[in-house]
Protein backbone atom coordinates (compact mmCIF):
# COMPACT_ATOMS: atom_id res chain seq x y z
CA UNK A 1 0.00 0.00 0.00
CA UNK A 2 1.36 3.30 -1.01
CA UNK A 3 1.73 5.95 1.58
CA UNK A 4 1.64 8.49 -0.94
CA UNK A 5 -1.52 10.48 -0.56
CA UNK A 6 -3.04 13.88 -1.17
CA UNK A 7 -2.75 15.78 1.97
CA UNK A 8 -5.59 17.01 4.12
CA UNK A 9 -7.25 20.46 3.68
CA UNK A 10 -5.76 21.22 7.03
CA UNK A 11 -2.75 20.37 6.14
CA UNK A 12 -2.58 22.53 2.95
CA UNK A 13 -0.42 25.79 2.41
CA UNK A 14 -3.53 27.98 0.88
CA UNK A 15 -1.16 30.65 0.40
CA UNK A 16 0.82 28.32 -2.04
CA UNK A 17 -2.02 26.82 -3.80
CA UNK A 18 -3.06 30.72 -4.57
CA UNK A 19 0.45 31.61 -5.59
CA UNK A 20 0.29 28.70 -8.21
CA UNK A 21 -3.06 29.10 -9.58
CA UNK A 22 -1.59 33.35 -10.05
CA UNK A 23 1.45 31.46 -11.89
CA UNK A 24 -0.75 28.80 -14.21
CA UNK A 25 -2.66 31.97 -14.97
CA UNK A 26 0.06 34.11 -16.17
CA UNK A 27 1.72 31.42 -17.78
CA UNK A 28 -1.89 30.77 -20.03
CA UNK A 29 -1.83 34.86 -20.22
CA UNK A 30 1.46 34.77 -21.89
CA UNK A 31 1.25 31.98 -23.91
CA UNK A 32 -2.53 33.16 -25.11
CA UNK A 33 -0.63 36.75 -26.00
CA UNK A 34 2.61 34.79 -27.44
CA UNK A 35 -0.12 32.86 -29.47
CA UNK A 36 -2.08 35.38 -30.74
CA UNK A 37 0.72 38.23 -31.28
CA UNK A 38 0.99 41.71 -30.85
CA UNK A 39 1.19 44.52 -33.14
CA UNK A 40 4.54 45.70 -34.48
CA UNK A 41 6.18 47.98 -32.13
CA UNK A 42 6.70 50.39 -34.77
CA UNK A 43 2.82 51.30 -34.16
CA UNK A 44 2.59 51.29 -30.66
CA UNK A 45 1.70 55.26 -28.85
CA UNK A 46 3.52 55.85 -26.39
CA UNK A 47 1.32 54.59 -24.24
CA UNK A 48 0.84 51.25 -25.40
CA UNK A 49 5.25 51.22 -25.64
CA UNK A 50 5.11 51.57 -21.86
CA UNK A 51 2.30 49.11 -21.22
CA UNK A 52 3.95 46.61 -23.48
CA UNK A 53 7.04 47.07 -21.73
CA UNK A 54 5.30 47.00 -18.13
CA UNK A 55 3.64 43.34 -19.53
CA UNK A 56 6.96 41.74 -20.59
CA UNK A 57 8.44 42.68 -17.38
CA UNK A 58 5.51 41.76 -14.90
CA UNK A 59 4.11 38.79 -17.68
CA UNK A 60 6.89 36.85 -19.71
CA UNK A 61 9.89 37.44 -16.75
CA UNK A 62 7.90 36.81 -13.64
CA UNK A 63 5.08 33.93 -14.28
CA UNK A 64 7.77 31.78 -15.61
CA UNK A 65 9.63 31.63 -12.69
CA UNK A 66 6.84 31.58 -10.07
CA UNK A 67 6.10 28.38 -11.44
CA UNK A 68 9.25 27.06 -11.16
CA UNK A 69 10.36 27.98 -7.80
CA UNK A 70 6.63 26.69 -6.62
CA UNK A 71 7.47 23.18 -8.41
CA UNK A 72 10.79 23.18 -6.94
CA UNK A 73 9.23 24.42 -3.50
CA UNK A 74 6.39 21.28 -3.95
CA UNK A 75 9.60 18.77 -4.32
CA UNK A 76 11.49 19.60 -1.16
CA UNK A 77 7.73 19.70 0.81
CA UNK A 78 7.10 16.40 -0.11
CA UNK A 79 10.47 15.41 0.68
CA UNK A 80 10.00 17.29 4.22
CA UNK A 81 6.86 15.39 4.68
CA UNK A 82 7.28 11.96 4.18
CA UNK A 83 8.88 9.54 5.65
CA UNK A 84 9.73 7.35 3.12
CA UNK A 85 12.28 9.20 0.97
CA UNK A 86 12.88 6.23 -1.71
CA UNK A 87 8.67 6.12 -2.94
CA UNK A 88 8.51 10.39 -3.09
CA UNK A 89 11.39 10.31 -5.02
CA UNK A 90 10.05 7.53 -7.35
CA UNK A 91 6.70 9.36 -7.45
CA UNK A 92 8.62 12.27 -8.36
CA UNK A 93 10.67 10.67 -11.19
CA UNK A 94 7.47 8.82 -12.66
CA UNK A 95 5.83 12.41 -12.88
CA UNK A 96 8.41 13.96 -14.66
CA UNK A 97 8.60 11.25 -16.94
CA UNK A 98 4.74 11.42 -17.64
CA UNK A 99 5.37 15.53 -17.54
CA UNK A 100 8.10 14.86 -20.68
CA UNK A 101 5.73 12.28 -22.28
CA UNK A 102 2.84 15.12 -22.25
CA UNK A 103 5.55 17.62 -23.38
CA UNK A 104 6.91 15.56 -26.68
CA UNK A 105 3.27 14.37 -27.20
CA UNK A 106 2.17 18.08 -27.58
CA UNK A 107 5.30 18.87 -29.92
CA UNK A 108 4.43 16.22 -32.13
CA UNK A 109 0.66 16.47 -32.30
CA UNK A 110 0.11 19.98 -31.84
CA UNK A 111 3.52 22.60 -31.94
CA UNK A 112 7.07 22.27 -30.80
CA UNK A 113 6.83 25.40 -28.24
CA UNK A 114 5.87 23.98 -24.70
CA UNK A 115 7.84 25.01 -21.51
CA UNK A 116 6.75 20.95 -19.94
CA UNK A 117 9.97 19.65 -21.83
CA UNK A 118 12.48 22.00 -20.25
CA UNK A 119 10.80 22.19 -16.79
CA UNK A 120 10.54 18.19 -16.08
CA UNK A 121 14.30 18.23 -17.13
CA UNK A 122 15.22 20.62 -14.85
CA UNK A 123 13.05 18.72 -12.58
CA UNK A 124 15.88 16.00 -12.74
CA UNK A 125 18.44 18.16 -12.20
CA UNK A 126 17.42 18.20 -8.53
CA UNK A 127 17.57 14.80 -7.79
CA UNK A 128 21.14 14.97 -7.36
CA UNK A 129 21.16 18.11 -5.32
CA UNK A 130 17.85 16.99 -2.69
CA UNK A 131 20.53 16.23 0.46
CA UNK A 132 22.66 19.11 -0.09
CA UNK A 133 23.10 21.86 2.37
CA UNK A 134 21.64 25.44 1.95
CA UNK A 135 25.22 26.75 0.87
CA UNK A 136 25.30 24.37 -2.12
CA UNK A 137 21.99 25.51 -3.06
CA UNK A 138 22.63 29.11 -2.56
CA UNK A 139 25.85 28.72 -4.81
CA UNK A 140 23.62 25.95 -7.29
CA UNK A 141 21.10 29.29 -7.83
CA UNK A 142 24.16 31.82 -8.08
CA UNK A 143 25.17 30.08 -10.85
CA UNK A 144 22.31 29.22 -13.25
CA UNK A 145 20.95 32.47 -12.54
CA UNK A 146 24.24 33.80 -13.85
CA UNK A 147 24.55 31.38 -16.86
CA UNK A 148 20.93 32.12 -17.78
CA UNK A 149 21.60 36.20 -17.59
CA UNK A 150 24.61 35.37 -19.96
CA UNK A 151 23.19 32.93 -22.37
CA UNK A 152 20.59 35.18 -22.74
CA UNK A 153 22.55 38.23 -23.44
CA UNK A 154 24.91 36.02 -25.68
CA UNK A 155 21.63 34.66 -27.41
CA UNK A 156 20.59 38.62 -28.00
CA UNK A 157 23.79 39.95 -29.13
CA UNK A 158 23.89 37.08 -31.89
CA UNK A 159 20.01 37.79 -32.69
CA UNK A 160 18.66 34.80 -31.34
CA UNK A 161 14.95 34.97 -30.25
CA UNK A 162 15.85 33.37 -26.40
CA UNK A 163 12.25 32.39 -25.70
CA UNK A 164 11.43 30.59 -29.08
CA UNK A 165 14.87 28.54 -28.25
CA UNK A 166 14.06 28.01 -24.61
CA UNK A 167 10.03 27.00 -25.91
CA UNK A 168 11.69 24.32 -28.47
CA UNK A 169 13.87 22.30 -26.13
Amino acid sequence: MSVLQPIQPKQRIYSLDVLRGFALFGVLWAYISFEFGVAPETSYSRLEFYFGWFLEIFKDNKFYPILAFLFGLGFSLQLKKKTNKQEVLSAYIRRLMGLILIGVLYAIFLRNDNILVPYAVCGLMLLPLHRSSNKILLLVGVIVFIYSLVTTELLKELGVNFQSCLMQM
